[in-house]
């Protein structure tokens, strides 16, 4: 009978396999492996198995020990609080890449691997946590974790190790939609957020509704909307410092819908809620209306993103 041999990817220990052998448990520590996860020498060099250790050990971190993220997507803060996350969690994902460059078998049923341990360490997480039992409480600790994962820990996969970074998080998704269906979340990278940051304040919300909507960056209400900003607005005596709360916080919260929830339906409650009755005060020459109706809808979404 011919056999292989090589170490467990888990615990290191040397194994001899029958080579016809397809799946097995590892004699020592007990995990479930494939036959191709086998390490040999010729597939992979020694130091693979210390920087996979790295990434089970420390990857869990990157998704759930950052309670804060939510409230720290505003322009004054996002890219500080970035640089922070990126230099605490690149390191297990750059310890992913290596090893997965480095092996000689199917690298997407490795990344597959990767992505299903990681995803059920997560779950392991929720369910240690306080209250998880209680509907409002899992609901509360999915969204805070989905948010983290969303805009910080998928783009910092994708910036630091950008040969696996989209294969891995596509996977990751897919099992985080197999068990919170209901929890949706795209994949972005660090420029799509960064510039967000970039567009006009005030219309930022209006216009990403309207291209939402598709309409053109010069429709009718994004025009008048404008010149609200521009003329009536910055004209008031809080006017100023209206604007610059929006340029601070709206890029975050439009992050916050593109990437992390149900964009359809949330756009269309805000035009149909907010932004036409807004724009048919503002027709009907009703300013301070239009004022009023405008800072309602981003003290709302303040709180609802937990921004204040």
């Amino acid at each position: 009978m011919q056999m292989r041999e090589g170490q467990c990817p888990k615990c290191g220990k040397r194994l001899q396999i029958p080579e016809e052998l397809k799946e097995f448990s590892c004699l020592y520590c007990g995990s479930r492996l494939f036959s191709y996860e086998l390490i040999t020498e010729e597939e992979k060099p020694a130091d693979a198995v210390q920087d996979y250790k790295v990434f089970t050990k420390e990857a869990l971190h990157a998704a759930v020990d950052f309670p804060d993220s939510m409230g720290r997507v505003t322009k004054t803060e996002f890219f500080s609080y970035f640089d922070s996350y990126y230099a605490q969690c690149a390191a297990p994902f750059e310890a992913l890449e290596r090893c997965t460059l480095a092996y000689h078998g199917n690298r997407e049923d490795f990344l597959a691997k990767a992505a299903k341990e990681l995803m059920q360490k997560i779950e392991d997480w929720f369910e240690a946590q306080k209250g998880w039992k209680l509907r409002h409480r899992r609901s509360e600790i999915i969204e805070r974790t989905k948010f983290t994962i969303a805009i910080f820990m998928v783009p910092t996969i994708r910036k630091c190790a950008p040969e696996i970074g989209l294969s891995f998080s596509k996977k990751l998704r897919e099992l985080w939609m197999d068990n919170h269906p209901d929890s949706p979340f795209e994949l972005a990278t660090y420029d799509d957020l960064a510039n967000g940051f970039k567009k006009r304040p005030l219309c930022f919300i209006t216009t990403a509704v309207c291209e939402f909507r598709g309409q053109a960056d010069d429709c009718a209400m994004l025009q008048d909307f404008r010149a609200f900003r521009d003329g009536y607005l910055m004209s008031c005596a809080d006017g100023a410092e209206l604007v610059r709360e929006y340029y601070d916080c709206a890029p975050g919260i439009v992050s916050r819908i593109d990437f992390c929830e149900d964009r359809k339906t949330v756009y269309d409650r805000l035009y149909l809620d907010y932004l036409t009755p807004c724009h048919e005060a503002l027709r009907r020459g009703e300013l301070s209306a239009c004022k009023e109706r405008y800072v309602n809808m981003m003290h709302d979404l303040k709180k609802q993103y937990q921004m204040n």
